[in-house]
């Protein structure tokens, strides 16, 4: 953002640039579960229902990771940035020294 960019094109390639190490971590930690998912014997259960749900928490924080935290990094810079404009105008300069004073 710094760079100039847009909001959205900043977040883009953000994006872009983490795709590749969150999807590296991620799918070697869910790969890891699959042997706790299909466990046999006399805690079979208790094991399956761990990996299931272990599983199914890493595969929707990827999606949330990838997805949606992007579109919501958008829509917060633009709010911060939009209030932070309006903020601005409302701050006058009274003191002598030019310490700045909200009305």
């Amino acid at each position: 953002r710094k760079a100039g960019m847009t909001i959205v094109a900043s977040a883009m390639e953000a994006a872009r640039l983490r795709l590749r190490p969150i999807l590296m971590t991620s799918f070697a930690f869910i790969v890891g579960l699959l042997p706790l998912t299909w466990a046999n014997g006399g805690s079979a259960l208790g094991n399956r229902s761990i990996g299931t749900g272990a599983l199914g928490g890493m595969l929707t924080g990827v999606l949330l990771g990838i997805f949606v935290i992007p579109v919501f990094y958008v829509i917060f810079q633009h709010l911060q940035e939009s209030i932070g404009r309006k903020q601005k105008k409302r701050v006058k300069v009274i003191h002598p020294k030019g310490i700045a004073f909200a009305e």
